[in-house]
C-alpha cells in the first residue's frame, strides 16, 4: 500500500512537471511566434545578392546599387522589379533630423505625443514595400487616396510613415500637402506622406523612397560605403537573360562559379566581394571570358589581327550616313560611366553636344522670346562686379578643351592647382557631393568681378537648374559645378563650359531626353594594343567597314545598331 502511495505522488509530480514544461513551451511559442515563424518574402524568380563572406547584411555601397538604377530602361524587358533597401539609418548617430513644412503635425501637445514621435529613431530607404512586412512582423501597409504601391517607384519623394504618428498629422490637407522633412548637413528633402504601416513590433522606422535618401549624405561618407543592406531582382524567365547575366559578372561573382573570380576586379576595379545567388542557366564557357578586367584577352582574340595603331582617331558615324549624328544621350552616358574600364587605351574622349542659350543682343528691344528652360546662375560668393556673369549667355557640356578651343579664337586654357584635362572626363570623387556633381571652365574675365581675389582663391560654384520644380518647390534637376580653369580668348566672353557629368542630369526631364549627341571623337594610344578596347566598343558601335553584318542586330543596350565607327590616321 505504501509502495503504492509512492507510486502515485511519483506520477503526479511528473504529470505535474510535465505540464509546467508544455505551458512554458507554449508562452515562449506564442511569445516568440512571429520571429520563430516568420519567413522573409523574396520574389519568385529571385537573384539575389549576397556577400561572399557569408555575413548577412550586404553594408554594401550605394554605387552597386545605382548600376541598376541607371541601367533599368537597359533591362526593363528582363527585369520586372527590384527589391532594395538600404540598412536602417539611426537617425541620431547619422546626424539625420525630420519634421514637416508648416500646419502638417498637429496635436503635439498631446500627452503621449512625445513618446510617440520621440520614438522615430530610424529611417530606410526601400524600393518595394514588401521590405517593410520583412522588417515588422504581423505588419501591413495602407496607401492613402490617390497613391499604390505601383506609384511607390515613381521618381517623385515619398516616405511612409508607422500608423502611431498619424494621429498628429493634419487630416484637413490634401495627401500632396502632406509634407515630410529629413534633413542632414546643408541638404534637406522634403518627402510626400503617402501612407501607413501597422505592426505588431516596434514603430520606429521612417520608410523612404530609395533612390532620393541618397541625397542625405556626401559621396565620402561612410554611409555611402555601407548603404545597402538587401538587393533582388525579380526576373521575367519568358525572356533571354543572357545579357543581364553577363552585365551582373561585371560587378559581381557567380555563385555558382565562385572559384574564377579570386584575386580578381570588377568593373569598379575592386575585388568581388559580392556574389549573385540564381538558378538560370548559362553557359559557364561565355562566363568565364566576363570576369575580370577589360584588359584580360579572351582566346579569340589572341586570334584577332592586330589593330594598325597609327590610325588612332575613332569618330562615330551614323550607319545610315546621314550627315547629323543624332544621337541619344544614353550613348555618351554608357561611355562615361565605363570609362575607367577601357581609360587605359585611349588619349582623349571628346563627346560633343549644342550650345546652350539665347543671344540677348542679337534680340530687338522688348520682343518676347522663349528661354532654354534651364538656368546658369552662381552661389558661394559676392560679386563686386556682376557685368562679366552677365555677359555670359551660352553653355555646353565637354569632357576635352577641344571642342573650348575650336569654337573660340586664340583660345588659351589654364587650369587651377593640379586640375588637368582628364578631369573635365571623370570628376575627383573627393569633390563631388549632393550638390557638386561636375566642373566648370569659366571665363578669364570672371577674375574682374572681385576684389582681391581671383576665380581660382573665391568659393565660386556654377549652379545649373530647372525651372520645372519637385512638389514641394525644389528644381526638378539642382547641380552645382566648381571651376577648375578658365579660358582666355580674342573672342566673346559669353559662354561657361560645364562637365558632361553632372549636365547629364537633365535629360530626366521630359523635354531634354531627345536632344542629341553632336559628334564623339576618340584618340586611341598608338604605342600598345588596342584590341579589349575595339571589343568593348563594337558592342555598342559597328566597324564601319563591316557594318552590313550589324545590319537588323541589337547592340549591348538593346537598341538595333544604328552608328559605326571610323579610324583615321591623326595628324602630327
Amino acid at each position: 500500500m505504501e509502495k503504492n502511495k509512492k507510486t502515485n505522488k511519483k506520477t503526479i509530480w511528473i504529470v505535474i512537471v510535465s505540464i509546467i514544461i508544455i505551458a512554458t513551451i507554449s508562452a515562449v511559442l506564442i511569445l516568440f511566434k512571429d520571429n520563430l515563424f516568420k519567413q522573409k518574402e523574396t520574389f519568385d524568380n529571385d537573384i539575389v545578392i549576397k556577400r561572399i563572406d557569408g555575413n548577412d547584411s550586404l553594408k554594401m555601397p550605394f554605387k552597386y546599387s545605382e548600376i541598376f538604377l541607371t541601367s533599368g530602361s537597359y533591362f526593363e524587358e528582363e527585369i520586372l522589379n527590384l527589391k532594395i533597401s538600404t540598412v536602417s539609418f539611426d537617425i541620431s548617430e547619422a546626424g539625420i533630423s525630420w519634421g514637416a513644412v508648416e500646419n502638417v503635425l498637429v496635436n503635439t501637445g498631446d500627452k503621449n505625443a512625445l513618446d510617440d514621435l520621440a520614438g522615430i529613431k530610424y529611417c530606410k530607404g526601400i524600393t518595394d514595400i514588401s521590405t517593410i512586412i520583412s522588417d515588422k512582423k504581423r505588419s501591413s501597409v495602407i496607401f492613402y487616396e490617390g497613391y499604390s504601391e505601383e506609384q511607390y517607384n515613381d521618381g517623385n519623394d515619398y516616405v511612409i510613415i508607422p500608423s502611431s504618428m498619424s494621429k498628429y498629422i493634419n487630416e484637413e490637407l490634401s495627401t500632396d500637402d502632406k509634407i515630410l522633412t529629413l534633413r542632414h548637413s546643408n541638404y534637406m528633402g522634403m518627402f510626400k506622406i503617402i501612407g501607413e504601416y501597422t505592426t505588431k513590433d516596434e514603430y520606429d522606422t521612417l520608410y523612404v523612397s530609395y533612390a532620393n535618401l541618397v541625397n542625405l549624405f556626401d559621396a565620402s561618407s561612410i554611409y555611402m560605403s555601407e548603404y545597402v543592406d538587401t538587393l533582388e531582382i525579380d526576373i521575367n524567365e519568358e525572356k533571354d537573360l543572357t545579357k543581364l547575366i553577363e552585365y551582373l559578372e561585371r560587378y559581381f561573382a557567380d555563385a555558382n562559379m565562385l572559384d574564377q573570380y579570386k584575386g580578381k576586379t570588377n568593373m569598379f576595379d575592386d575585388f568581388y566581394l559580392y556574389k549573385f545567388v540564381h538558378s538560370i542557366n548559362t553557359n559557364p564557357s561565355s562566363s568565364e571570358t566576363q570576369v575580370g578586367t577589360i584588359t584580360e584577352l579572351n582566346p579569340s582574340q589572341s586570334e584577332q589581327p592586330v589593330i594598325n595603331n597609327e590610325k588612332n582617331i575613332l569618330t562615330i558615324s551614323r550607319i545610315d550616313g546621314g550627315t547629323d549624328l543624332n544621337m541619344s544621350h544614353i550613348y555618351a552616358d554608357i561611355l562615361i560611366n565605363d570609362y575607367m574600364t577601357y581609360s587605359q587605351y585611349i588619349n582623349d574622349i571628346v563627346i560633343s553636344t549644342e550650345v546652350i542659350g539665347v543671344d540677348r543682343y542679337s534680340i530687338p528691344l522688348f520682343t518676347n522670346y522663349e528661354m532654354y528652360g534651364i538656368t546658369v546662375g552662381w552661389n558661394g560668393v559676392n560679386f563686386d562686379d556682376i557685368q562679366p556673369f552677365v555677359d555670359v549667355m551660352f553653355h555646353q557640356a565637354v569632357t576635352s578643351t577641344s571642342d573650348i578651343i575650336k569654337t573660340k579664337s586664340d583660345c588659351e586654357i589654364k587650369f587651377y592647382g593640379d586640375y588637368t584635362e582628364k578631369d573635365l572626363i571623370m570628376p575627383r570623387e573627393e569633390d563631388c557631393n549632393v550638390f557638386v556633381k561636375g566642373y566648370a571652365i569659366v571665363p578669364a574675365t570672371f577674375n574682374n568681378a572681385f576684389n582681391q581675389l581671383s576665380v581660382e582663391e573665391s568659393k565660386l560654384l556654377i549652379t545649373y537648374y530647372s525651372e520645372e520644380l519637385h512638389d514641394g518647390g525644389f528644381p526638378l534637376i539642382y547641380s552645382e559645378f566648381k571651376p577648375i580653369g578658365e579660358y582666355v580668348t580674342t573672342d566673346k566672353y559669353d559662354t561657361i563650359y560645364l562637365t558632361y557629368v553632372g549636365y547629364n542630369d537633365k535629360y530626366i526631364i521630359e523635354p531634354y531626353k531627345n536632344e542629341y549627341i553632336e559628334s564623339i571623337v576618340i584618340e586611341t594610344k598608338k604605342d600598345m594594343d588596342i584590341s579589349p578596347f575595339i571589343e568593348y566598343l563594337e558592342k555598342y558601335f559597328a566597324p564601319s567597314d563591316n557594318a552590313e553584318k550589324y545590319k537588323g542586330k541589337n547592340n549591348e543596350l538593346g537598341i538595333e545598331y544604328e552608328f559605326c565607327y571610323t579610324m583615321t590616321e591623326g595628324i602630327n
